[in-house]
């Protein structure tokens, strides 16, 4: 009976992980009393997001984004500076209150790229906001789909998470 048990961990382990040898225990999950989506949403393995209280919103619509898509005009809203990286934000389509927004972070290199990026609509703090992880799309940008606050707060701003081995940055810029 104890040796069943032990031979059957590895696959327990297997199937709670989602197949993958390492398990990123952040991806999909908010900051306290914040809810997050990501792009790609059910690409990873990482399931029961839903049980623990966290909104998902799928966005998986296959394909690329550049050039704005289908989500309407692009709008440059200018460079941001975090970690000592310097790079291009990018309004995809109009922001609308109860909506659904999306937005790009163009790097210069690969290299430059800061992976654990999250972005939301609203004030600094994210309360009433949704917080989205922007996925990689392509070697230089980050691209991700922000549910927009309905009401949006009149003082409401574009921010953004930039997170390097736990150390946070936030900065903001106004959207169009």
């Amino acid at each position: 009976m104890m040796k069943r048990l032990l031979l059957s961990l590895p696959v327990l382990f297997l199937v709670a992980c989602g197949g993958k040898e390492g398990h990123d225990n952040d991806k999909g999950h908010g900051e306290e009393g914040h809810q997050e989506t990501s792009h790609e949403d059910g690409k990873d393995g990482d399931k029961g997001h839903e049980e623990a209280g966290h909104k998902e919103t799928g966005h998986d619509e296959g394909g690329g984004h550049e050039g704005g898509g289908d989500h309407g005009e692009s709008h440059a809203l200018g460079k941001m500076k975090a970690h000592g990286r310097e790079f291009s934000i990018v309004q995809l389509g109009d922001i609308h209150a109860g909506e659904e927004g999306a937005v790009e972070i163009e790097f210069a290199s690969a290299a430059d790229r800061i992976a654990t990026t999250r972005a939301w609509i609203g004030i600094e703090s994210g309360n009433g906001s949704t917080k989205a992880k922007l996925d990689l799309e392509g070697t230089t940008t980050l691209h991700g789909h922000i549910d927009v606050p309905s009401p949006l707060p009149s003082d409401s701003q574009l921010w953004f998470s930039f997170d390097i081995d736990g150390k946070v940055e936030t900065h903001s810029i106004t959207f169009k």
